[in-house]
């Protein structure tokens, strides 16, 4: 006898043995490329108000705390009425979201994509691009990378060949560069961040023990 043999635990023939061989096609058909979301608020303009609201609550609050409730005017408001203010504000830009889908395509595509857009500007692969004709470059890459848009009521447009760069190059002359962070930083993270997934806790099994599945 062996000193494993009576290890329940020690991997035997027959574990092996029950295991089906991997359909390789099969796992490709069903895969999908690697997807992340991004957030552009088309109501920008609210954050401002926003900002003087919260100076106001944060001066009503040291009022709140200094001055009795029976000597305050009659104008003034309380923060609890401003922070009110302030959540609605809140929800009107949330509403206003255009939630992106941006999913990795092959750096070929990216390279084809280039190449094509210089051919349309007439630039030579040893010309010095201008700031704006990489400007140019770069929305045409990050826009064949959007696939799906979708608001938070739960309107939804599938972009399967990217959106129109000229799509994307209006939102940012509408909004500004500093709106469409969000959707650069997924952008940059799908295309260069490998994907990592925590692998969730199991329940407690009858004997208490707890564990990585």
């Amino acid at each position: 006898m062996g000193e494993h043999d009576l290890d329940p635990q020690w991997p035997s023939t027959e574990v092996h043995s029950v295991s089906d061989e991997l359909d390789l096609d099969k796992w490709i058909d069903g895969s999908c490329g690697l997807t992340r979301t991004a957030k552009i608020f088309q109501r920008g303009d609210l954050i401002a108000q926003i900002d003087r609201l919260e100076k106001e609550r944060d001066v009503a609050v040291e009022i709140a705390k200094s001055v009795p409730k029976g000597e305050r005017g009659l104008n003034d408001r309380g923060p609890e009425q401003i922070q009110r203010e302030i959540d609605d504000l809140s929800r009107e830009v949330s509403a206003s979201a255009l939630i992106v889908h941006v999913q990795d395509r092959t750096e070929e595509r990216r390279y084809k994509i280039r190449k094509q857009k210089l051919k349309e500007l007439g630039i030579k692969d040893d010309d010095k691009l201008s700031f704006e004709d990489t400007e140019t470059l770069n929305y045409a890459v990050i826009a064949d990378a959007i696939i799906k848009l979708e608001t938070p009521d739960g309107k939804t447009k599938d972009l399967p060949d990217g959106l129109p760069a000229n799509k994307l190059r209006e939102m940012v002359e509408r909004l500004g560069d500093a709106a469409l962070g969000d959707l650069w930083g997924a952008f940059r993270r799908v295309t260069m961040e490998a994907p990592s997934v925590s692998a969730p806790l199991s329940r407690p099994n009858s004997s208490g023990a707890g564990g990585i599945t």
